[in-house]
């Protein structure tokens, strides 16, 4: 009897073990791993220039000029085509919604008549 208890503690206590042991080793694997591959390194290296950019501009990064005058075409093609003059177009919209307030329905008047027998 307290040898077959003792087994069944064992193998959950192996169970657990094993879980977090493959766990551990999930998450080490992710970190370890290093960028072998050349097209990976040069996708990282360019990323890491991008974000050194970004920081020193101070969150904005200057377009090309091919891609401010297509950027200027587009947005003047969607203010003739919505009527939208006025209104900066590269801003995300700013919703205002507003709760009705809640109306809560008089209850019925219960009389003697009105209640089972």
């Amino acid at each position: 009897m307290f040898t077959n208890l003792c087994r069944s503690h064992l193998r959950t206590v192996g169970l657990c073990i094993r879980v977090q042991a493959r766990r551990n080793i999930g998450c080490s694997a992710v970190l370890s791993q290093t960028a072998e591959d050349p097209i990976q390194k040069l996708f990282v290296q360019k990323i890491r220039e991008y974000a050194e950019k970004k920081k020193s501009s101070g969150g904005k990064m200057d377009l090309p000029a091919d891609s401010q005058k297509e950027l200027k075409n587009e947005l003047s093609r969607i203010e003739t085509q919505f009527q939208a003059s006025g209104v900066d177009m590269t801003k995300f919209p700013t919703f205002n919604f507003k709760d009705q307030p809640l109306e809560v329905p008089a209850a019925p008047e219960k009389t003697a008549e009105s209640l089972p027998l």
